[in-house]
C-alpha cells in the first residue's frame, strides 16, 4: 500500500505542480521509492532538502553588512609621505590580487567536488557557486578602486616631480643671476677704486687740467649703480 501525504496541510504548497513533470521525476526515482512512498511526498522530501540546503548556505554565507566599506589601508594616513603610500597600496593590491586567486583556486576544487558527487548537490552547488561569485565581485570591486586611487596618486607624484623641476631650475637662474650681480659689484668697487687712485694721484702731482675728475667719477658710481639697480628689478621680476 502506498504512503500517503496528500491530505497533510504541508503538502498543499506543491498541489499545483504540472502533471508531466511528476511523471518525469517519478521515472527518475529509485524503483523500490516509487513503489513505496507517493510521488507527491517524495517530490516534497527533494523539495525540502534542496530548500534545507539553500537556507543553511544563506545563514552561514550572509555578509555581516551589506554597507559598502572603504578598507583602512586605501586611504593615506596621517604623516605618511606620498613614496611611503604608494608602496603600501601596492602591497595592499598584491594581497587583493592574491587573495582573488586562492578564491578562484577554491572555487574550481569545489567545483570538482560537486561534480563528483552526483546531481543531488545541484542546487547546494549553485548557491554557493552564486555566493562564492558575490565575493570575487565584492573583492574586484575592491581592487578596481584601488587600482584607481593609485593611478591617481601616480599622477599627483609625477605632477608633483614636475614642479619640484621647475623650481629647481628656476632656483639655478635665480643663482646664477645673483653671481652676475655680485660680479658686477665687485667690477664696481674696482672701477670705483681704480678713480679714487687716479684722483689721488692727479692730486699729487699738482695737475690744473683735471677740474673735472670729481664729477667723472660720480658720474661712473651713478651708472654703475643704475646698472646694478636695473639687474635687481630683473631679479625681482624672475623671483
Amino acid at each position: 500500500r502506498s504512503f500517503s501525504r496528500s491530505s497533510a496541510a504541508s503538502m498543499a504548497d506543491i498541489q499545483d505542480v504540472d502533471e508531466n513533470d511528476l511523471s518525469e521525476k517519478k521515472n527518475m526515482d529509485h524503483p523500490n521509492l516509487s513503489s513505496i512512498l507517493d510521488s507527491y511526498f517524495v517530490n516534497f522530501v527533494k523539495r525540502l532538502e534542496a530548500n534545507i540546503r539553500e537556507q543553511i548556505v544563506e545563514v552561514y554565507s550572509r555578509p555581516k553588512t551589506k554597507v559598502a566599506v572603504v578598507p583602512e589601508e586605501i586611504e593615506q594616513k596621517k604623516g605618511e609621505s606620498e613614496v611611503e603610500y604608494i608602496k603600501r597600496l601596492k602591497a595592499f593590491i598584491e594581497k587583493q590580487h592574491t587573495e582573488i586567486q586562492d578564491l578562484a583556486i577554491r572555487n574550481g576544487t569545489l567545483a570538482e567536488d560537486l561534480a563528483k558527487t552526483g546531481n543531488s548537490l545541484q542546487s547546494e552547488q549553485r548557491v554557493s557557486g552564486g555566493m562564492d561569485r558575490v565575493q570575487i565581485e565584492t573583492l574586484r570591486r575592491d581592487f578596481q578602486e584601488a587600482s584607481k586611487r593609485l593611478e591617481m596618486l601616480k599622477k599627483e607624484k609625477a605632477k608633483i616631480e614636475s614642479e619640484a623641476i621647475m623650481y629647481q631650475n628656476l632656483a639655478a637662474k635665480t643663482e646664477g643671476d645673483l653671481r652676475s650681480l655680485s660680479d658686477a659689484y665687485n667690477s664696481l668697487e674696482q672701477s670705483n677704486l681704480h678713480l679714487e687712485n687716479e684722483v689721488k694721484a692727479l692730486r699729487g702731482l699738482g695737475h690744473s687740467t683735471f677740474p673735472d675728475v670729481e664729477a667723472r667719477k660720480a658720474e661712473a658710481r651713478e651708472e654703475a649703480l643704475k646698472e646694478s639697480e636695473g639687474e635687481l628689478n630683473d631679479l625681482l621680476v624672475c623671483l
